[in-house]
């Protein structure tokens, strides 16, 4: 991650020194330490907001912000060096705050502040830049004419706890030991310099959205259905996260989508719903056709990573349960969809292949164009019964750990549901299909 050299420490009169080329942010509610720590990153170079910096805390989706500790653990993620100090004695610990400012280092601090509409003291963050005749500098992120307040120094020491994080700068690293957080970083502050007007980021690790419809249309699907999909699928499968960051491209409707496609790809889009490319690290979608198709594909960015050489009849059968899904009992669930119809239609009209056939299909004849329809439906009603049974993820691991003695799932499918004959199976599972009611009707 390239950055810009320190600032000089400019002395002034007597004691005083100041730190330079650190601009002031206006905090949004409950992000007063990452608005501070944003300051101190965009000095080093680096394009990350407040909220940015949230999400790559991974903190509860609850929470309104990160406390000192959990910001340290932040800093070490990105690569960026830091000392944690923790509370004690003020006044013992300032000339430790001089020395840092002389050497050109601000320090984020922790201040008691009285909030008088409910009667209590609270903790916020404060960004001490400097001294000035026997009084303290800082930029108060919760204020928005916070740039440079000065407090007498029996004030500052009266309201401080101690606790501060003292900033060395970027650690130096080669691109390949970065660690995750620190090359979403890296992406982030590359394409933030590279992306015309009109796109805008959000970060939700492992991945890295952006779209071109409104900045809150953006950040609200981030939130709702990436942020919401990627806690669901860790917790259901024990999902790997992906080896490098994948970039969740959202175009605005179909146009878009086919430009993004020609402009990532050199190529018009090979779905008119979207796909994933774990070649370039990308997942293209027509955003304008809805949420599920996002976490059809984020499934793919999992099992890939965590389920290498997954057949493409699971693979494909997993991403489709969950193209119409909510919550259960606190998990993702996968709710009948519009491809049932269909498969009722192939049923009655004999035309679906044997279980142990499909499960053996090369990619290449999963999707072929004649048959690929009928395909994606039977895999994902097969999905949907291992569901419905309370089987599936039970299933998905027994078949991850047999991969090398059951290379297609059908050993592992029989051993889970207890099945002795599949074609007997195959034939009460037709009529359990046939007896669902379609999407719409019911769930």
């Amino acid at each position: 991650m390239a950055c810009k050299p320190g600032p000089a420490v400019r002395p002034d009169v007597g004691l005083a020194v100041m730190v330079e080329g650190i601009s002031h942010v206006r905090q949004e509610p409950g992000l007063g330490g990452e608005a501070c720590l944003e300051m101190v990153l965009r000095r080093a170079g680096w394009a990350l907001t407040q909220q940015d910096l949230f999400r790559l805390a991974e903190v509860d989706m609850s929470a309104s912000g990160c406390y000192v500790d959990k910001l340290a653990r932040l800093l070490k993620s990105v690569g960026f060096g830091h000392q944690l100090v923790p509370p004690g004695n003020a006044r013992a610990r300032w000339p430790g705050v001089v020395d840092d400012l002389r050497r050109g280092q601000p320090s984020l601090v922790c201040v008691h502040q009285r909030d008088e509409k409910n009667a209590l003291d609270v903790e916020r963050f404060r960004l001490v830049i400097g001294t000035r005749a026997g009084g303290v500098v800082l930029h108060d992120p919760g204020r928005s004419d916070g740039a440079g307040r000065a407090l007498s120094l029996q004030t500052f020491l009266g309201r401080w706890t101690g606790a501060r994080l003292r900033f060395t700068g970027p650690r130096p690293a080669a691109a390949r030991a970065l660690p995750p957080t620190a090359r979403l970083v890296r992406l982030l502050n590359t394409l933030r310099k590279e992306l015309p007007a009109g796109v805008t980021l959000a970060v939700e690790p492992p991945f890295l959205v952006a779209g071109d419809e409104a900045p809150e249309v953006v950040r609200e699907r981030a939130r709702t259905t990436v942020r919401w999909a990627t806690r669901r699928l860790r917790q259901a499968y024990g999902f790997s996260d992906p080896d490098r960051v994948i970039t969740v491209w959202l175009a605005r409707d179909r146009a878009s989508y086919r430009r993004q496609s020609m402009r990532l790809f050199r190529a018009p889009p090979i779905s008119p719903y979207g796909f994933y490319s774990g070649r370039q690290g990308v997942i293209l979608l027509n955003a304008a056709l809805g949420s599920g198709t996002v976490v059809h594909e984020l499934v793919h960015a999992f099992t890939a990573a965590s389920f290498p050489n997954m057949p493409t009849w699971f693979d494909e059968g997993l991403g489709s349960l969950y193209e119409a899904c909510g919550e259960r009992g606190g998990r993702i669930h996968g709710f009948i969809n519009w491809r049932l119809p269909g498969l009722k239609r192939a049923i009655r009209a004999g035309k679906l292949p044997p279980f142990a056939r499909l499960m053996a299909h090369s990619h290449e004849a999963f999707t072929h164009k004649d048959s690929s329809d009928r395909n994606y439906a039977q895999a994902r009603f097969l999905c949907y019964y291992l569901q419905q049974q309370g089987k599936l993820r039970t299933y998905y691991r027994r078949f991850r750990a047999n991969r090398a003695l059951d290379p297609t799932g059908l050993t592992t499918l029989k051993l889970v549901l207890g099945i002795k004959d599949t074609a007997a199976f195959q034939r009460r599972w037709e009529r359990w299909v046939l007896g669902l009611q379609d999407a719409g009707r019911s769930r």
